[in-house]
């Protein structure tokens, strides 16, 4: 009975390590340990501890990580485009993600896809929080980003980096070849399209929810809802 319990425990433990890539327990710790491995959804082979806060600045009580997905360190100012707080980048609806040191992207340009014309919002299955961060994590919603922006009351990007989500600006990868650009704004993915445009969080000034081409590869935050 001994050998089989503990061929049962064996058993568990492959089960969930055959799911989302080792993640810490808890339903919204502190921190949240991941385990990455280059492929077709992470870019690079690293351990990630993200932090995480529980806040209900998306409408109802979530966890967030507060650096972007693939990003080894938290940013330490708004204008961080450091490459530790960079993370990787993500075109709408592919599970593909993108790392750029500032000279070369990682898959190569190869991998690139120059146009997306899809009728479709972003498909649960290429869903990169879930696939990289497993259990109920996934990319926010336009809904969501919104009511972040609302209850935020941020009116500088400063603002919303002293916010609870810690949100910096990172640049984005160019529609064409994916090229990196840093700039003075805020770029988020989120799960909605509209006229076959992705709908992102934008945030310049006051910051709105606004429509970009879905060739453009953008940073991604994860939440996970109760």
């Amino acid at each position: 009975m001994k050998k089989l319990l503990i061929l049962y425990g064996f058993m568990l433990l492959l089960a969930f390590n055959a799911g989302a890539q080792d993640c810490a327990t808890g339903y919204c710790p502190d921190i949240l340990t991941v385990d990455h491995y280059a492929g077709d959804i992470s870019p690079q082979t690293v351990r990630i501890e993200y932090q995480v806060v529980e806040t209900d600045l998306s409408g109802d009580t979530a966890c967030w990580i507060t650096q972007n997905l693939g990003a080894t360190a938290q940013a330490g100012t708004y204008d961080d485009t450091s490459l530790p707080t960079r993370g990787w980048f993500w075109q709408f609806n592919r599970k593909q993600g993108y790392s750029h040191d500032g000279t070369n992207r990682t898959p190569s340009v190869l991998n690139w896809i120059a146009d997306i014309d899809e009728n479709s919002d972003w498909q649960p299955e290429n869903d990169p929080c879930t696939l990289l961060l497993g259990g109920n994590w996934r990319i926010p919603t336009t809904e969501e980003w919104q009511s972040v922006h609302t209850k935020g009351e941020w009116t500088t990007d400063s603002g919303a980096y002293d916010g609870e989500l810690k949100l910096y600006n990172t640049g984005r990868l160019n529609a064409s070849a994916g090229e990196l650009g840093t700039n003075d704004v805020t770029f988020y993915n989120s799960a909605d399209q509209t006229d076959n445009f992705q709908r992102n969080l934008y945030r310049a000034d006051n910051g709105v929810v606004t429509n970009v081409p879905k060739e453009e590869a953008f940073p991604t935050r994860c939440i996970r809802t109760y």
